[in-house]
């Protein structure tokens, strides 16, 4: 499935990992299933129908920042869900445990997540600056480090 973040009527980006918290409701954004439709940034939502509308009021850098950012905070949530924890906070947890295989994973989880976040920070401050575009959900995660997990 994939999910596009909508901001005022208009979508800002599209990602395949849904944030495990829905935003609160001053978050500036909302997330609708696209099903089968062609969805892609730029395009209108009017809350029933995607669609062409007449040109909206383009959406804030913070609001473009708190998008990309809750997208990357799914993409570390589904993350550790895909190993097998209930999410990040839970595989973090296991840092201090006295099995060494938790332990190691919670610790190579916790290096890769301040990696990942140091890296969509620099980038989120480039698009913030004007030296670099705002980039789609799918080209920010793919420029986040990859996860080693430990054998």
């Amino acid at each position: 499935m994939r999910y596009a973040y909508v901001i005022a009527g208009l979508v800002v980006a599209v990602s395949a990992d849904l944030p495990e918290e829905p935003p609160s409701p001053g978050a500036g954004y909302v997330i609708v299933p696209v099903g089968s439709a062609e969805v892609v940034p730029g395009q209108s939502w009017d809350g029933s129908d995607w669609g062409a509308a007449p040109p909206i009021e383009p959406p804030s850098p913070s609001e473009i920042k708190a998008a990309l950012a809750a997208a990357v905070q799914a993409h570390v949530q589904a993350t550790a869900r895909a190993r097998g924890y209930d999410g990040a906070e839970s595989c973090a947890s296991y840092a201090l445990s006295g099995n060494p295989v938790w332990a190691a994973e919670a610790g190579a989880f916790m290096a890769w997540r301040d990696a990942v976040w140091a890296s969509a920070l620099a980038t989120l401050s480039a698009v913030e600056a004007g030296t670099e575009a705002v980039p789609t959900v799918d080209a920010l995660i793919a420029g986040l480090p990859a996860i080693a997990w430990p054998e």
